[in-house]
């Protein structure tokens, strides 16, 4: 991008910033904040306290695991299923269910989002995606350029 069109893009934290409304409106998806929390934890361990890591992650599985066998065994004994697939099980149902909160949270911003949407905020996102693809033509106009070149 040529150095005089870098100072004209608007960040979408600095558009949320003057407008005090959500810009970048997409659902909420819990794999990618489990993808994220494993990439964290890999990060770790290929770090210095890789053992630390290990050591913590492995402890609160397996403490959990023993909780929800004791809850299991005592309180729902009349189940049949391993308790280990009755985890499983558990923690699919839990996702899901976590899931569609998210997702009824993201409608409810989306319908707020819509409601408290002026006309100078809708021509002003208008003009910032105008923007920013008057750049990608002119880094692709360029980037022809010296291929030509």
């Amino acid at each position: 991008m040529r150095d005089d069109l870098k100072s004209l893009r608007i960040t979408d934290k600095e558009l949320q910033d003057l407008t005090n409304l959500p810009v970048d409106n997409q659902p909420p998806i819990i794999t990618d904040s489990l993808y994220q929390l494993g990439k964290l934890l890999l990060d770790k361990v290929q770090g210095s306290e890789g053992a630390t890591v290990v050591f913590i992650s492995s402890s609160v599985l397996i403490f959990t695991y023993l909780l929800f066998d004791w809850l299991v065994k005592d309180l729902v004994a009349w189940i049949t299923l391993p308790s280990w697939i009755l985890l499983i099980l558990t923690l699919v149902w839990l996702s899901g269910v976590s899931q569609g909160v998210l997702y009824l949270w993201w409608k409810y911003k989306t319908r707020f989002f819509k409601k408290n949407m002026t006309s100078s905020l809708k021509a002003a996102e208008h003009d910032r995606l105008l923007n920013e693809a008057l750049q990608i033509a002119m880094d692709v106009k360029q980037e022809m350029r010296k291929l030509q070149d």
